[in-house]
């Protein structure tokens, strides 16, 4: 959405608690939104979306919602109330009212104590904190996602990759000053809000917390509490929302306070992602265009933008919105230098992979080789998903990136500083808190009278959803709950009963072996001429499975002499190999001929397909 403000709030009556339930919502879930609808088009082989611009007004007029909505026996939502906000805003903000909350007027009073809480990653103040601030990132299960089976070997299995990674770790921050200064510019920038909202005649007390270092969450929201704090603003420091990132806090962050009497009522927004908003982005234009200045020639150079990278997996299967998010940050980041003349070329890449699982691509170290190659002698390297200096910065892009540039044959090499605390850029931060502020909802989590939804539960819900083994996507599933029954469930955890609603539909691998038996004897009463064959090894285990229909061996002597023999791997949970013969038939269709499939890849399979 455009930048503006929350201009409007129904005021809400107070609700018994016993008729609240859970409820989150985004700006953008309480508008009717006209969809973004992007198109593609090439920048050095990079690709890059243009978005429809419509401002996106029209609002929910229902000022309560009454349904009842019963999974399995649990009950997932009860009379919640709905709150409309009119106006535009370019924040994502997460709205809370939960069992045994009652919801106040949120107009501002002198009486209240207005906390913001700053989310950031953390990061080692010496080499000997860098170990074990390793270990606490790789113990996070948003950071390593295993399957549910091998859970417990999340914290081994954290203790054996940061011990591995240490050593190299501790030469990257040793080449910075031995030390992450994330602390220091985070409390800076700290400083700086609570100085902004200040002169916006709002006292605030403005609080760090570090997902993975010290100051903990833990240790911070101890001292909220202390300190009597009865309006909280969460702004995690994080542009684009990413369950690895904004995600991960935030759910640190409701697990400390879904034990506390105390804090489970105390109002909250949740900024969860703020890239779009007009200050942010001009805040961003400014650097480049500062920058850009400084090369000889400023409108031959290449506008280089590198985010953290995250693991495919977390888009493709998890919803993550991340990539989107990134690459509608760029295309706004463009828009804004175009209106001021600068019509630079631009790409986009990721940095920071980590072992052997594909990242979001192109990749940092591979784009820059490519550039390189093809003649772009002055660029400029902008770090977008960051907004203070540290190893990734610093490090990683000022020192590795840059020699591998300069060896690559890009001559002229420039670097956009981190946001930092520009005066800009801490005033729109301002005013995204004062915008969420009279969004505050109690947030604490469900009592014994209404539990949880498990996995399995959500899995024979979901189950209708998937009615040929295929369905919604993650994020849809999750905006689906959000809207039908006003629940909030993590990501992973929909997964995970997405699996299992698969599972309920197609059958698991485990129950398809035991049927392979029946599907043959029931090709040889009805497809008589259809050849098959199934092998075990010595163990009675499966080895392969061959299939050869009677129709297609009819028809086989029909086809074009060309024949076409392709294989995939099947997904790791089956870890198997799929092989499939097929041709074209005279009206040029595809024709299958026959497939197979195999336990794993070896000689033997394929000689035995062929024969």
């Amino acid at each position: 959405m455009e930048a503006g403000t929350i201009s409007q709030l129904v005021q809400p009556t107070k609700v018994p608690s016993s008729s609240l339930s859970n409820f989150s919502s985004k700006c953008s879930m309480c508008c009717q939104r006209t969809r973004l609808m992007p198109t593609y088009h090439s920048a050095h082989g990079v690709r890059e979306k243009n978005y429809d611009e419509r401002e996106i007004t029209v609002l929910s007029s229902e000022p309560t919602i009454k349904k009842s909505s019963v999974l399995g026996g649990l009950s997932l939502h009860r009379p919640v109330h709905k709150r409309d906000i009119v106006g535009k805003t370019s924040c994502s903000v997460g709205l809370y009212t939960f069992p045994g909350s009652t919801v106040e007027s949120s107009s501002l009073t002198t009486e209240e104590k207005i906390g913001v809480l700053l989310l950031n990653l953390g990061g080692p103040d010496t080499l000997r904190d860098v170990q074990p601030f390793l270990f606490n990132l790789f113990a996070d299960p948003d950071i390593i996602r295993l399957p549910r089976l091998f859970r417990f070997l999340q914290r081994p299995l954290a203790q054996l990759i940061s011990v591995l990674r240490a050593p190299k770790s501790k030469e990257g921050y040793a080449a910075i000053g031995g030390g992450s200064p994330l602390r220091k510019i985070t409390d800076e920038q700290a400083s700086s809000l609570k100085m902004a909202l200040e002169t916006k005649e709002v006292l605030a007390n403005v609080y760090v917390a570090m997902r993975y270092w010290h100051p903990f969450t833990e240790e911070v929201v101890h001292q909220i509490k202390r300190d009597g704090i009865t309006k909280l603003v969460v702004l995690p420091l994080y542009p684009q929302y990413s369950i690895s990132t904004t995600g991960s806090s935030v759910r640190a962050l409701q697990n400390i306070f879904k034990d506390d009497s105390y804090l489970s009522r105390l109002p909250v927004a949740i900024i969860e992602s703020w890239y779009k908003r007009q200050g942010y982005i001009k805040s961003m234009a400014n650097l480049i265009e500062e920058e850009l200045h400084n090369f000889p020639k400023p409108e031959e150079v290449m506008v280089f933008f590198s985010a953290h990278g995250v693991p495919v997996s977390y888009v493709e299967d998890a919803g993550d919105p991340y990539r989107d998010q990134m690459e509608e940050c760029i295309f706004l980041i463009m828009k804004e230098l175009k209106a001021r003349g600068i019509n630079n070329d631009h790409t986009l890449a990721y940095q920071s992979r980590v072992g052997p699982v594909q990242w979001l691509k192109p990749y940092t170290d591979e784009v820059l080789v490519e550039l390189g190659q093809k003649g772009v002698k002055s660029l400029l390297a902008v770090p977008v998903s960051f907004v203070s200096e540290h190893i990734e910065t610093l490090e990683e892009i000022d020192m590795e990136y840059k020699e591998l540039a300069l060896e690559s044959g890009i001559e002229n090499w420039g670097r956009v500083p981190a946001l930092n605390c520009t005066s800009s850029f801490i005033t729109d931060l301002a005013d995204a808190v004062i915008e969420a502020l009279p969004s505050t909802m109690a947030m604490s989590t469900s009592t014994g009278q209404n539990p949880h939804a498990t996995t399995k539960v959500l899995g024979q819900y979901f189950k209708n959803k998937f009615p040929n083994g295929k369905g919604p996507s993650t994020r849809d599933m999750a905006n689906q709950l959000l809207t039908e029954m006003g629940v909030m469930v993590s990501y992973w955890k929909i997964y995970t009963a997405m699996e299992i609603a698969k599972d309920l539909v197609r059958g698991t691998h485990k129950h398809g072996y035991a049927v392979l038996d029946t599907y043959r004897y029931m090709l040889e009463s009805i497809n008589l001429k259809s050849k098959k064959a199934l092998h075990v090894d010595e163990n009675e285990r499966f080895k392969y499975f061959f299939v050869f229909y009677g129709a297609w061996i009819q028809g086989f002597q029909h086809l074009r002499k060309v024949i076409a023999v392709d294989r995939t791997f099947l997904r790791n949970r089956y870890n198997g190999v799929f092989l499939a013969m097929v041709a074209q038939d005279a009206e040029n269709h595809i024709f299958p001929i026959t497939f197979c499939t195999t336990d794993k890849k070896y000689d033997a399979f394929y000689r035995y397909f062929f024969e």
